[in-house]
């Protein structure tokens, strides 16, 4: 995760990625701190996916894994 400025978020380093409750839980956090969570959501879903329609965002961020998903 990083911000706009392309620095990696620190918590990113700390997070455990491990199932997808957990995942959608920080994409919501993250919407609520970014004005909702297409706000957060659709950029991570384009550049994991390279679409804007996919599988459910968590699940898929799951599958992938942490070292994957913050590459």
């Amino acid at each position: 995760v990083r911000t706009s400025d392309g620095n990696k978020l620190a918590f990113a380093e700390t997070i455990k990625l491990t199932t997808p409750d957990t995942i959608h839980a920080i994409l919501e956090q993250a919407g609520q701190h970014y004005n909702g969570m297409g706000n957060v959501a659709q950029p991570i879903r384009v550049a994991i996916t390279g679409t804007t329609v996919s599988p459910p965002l968590a699940e898929t961020l799951a599958v992938l894994g942490k070292e994957t998903t913050l590459a």
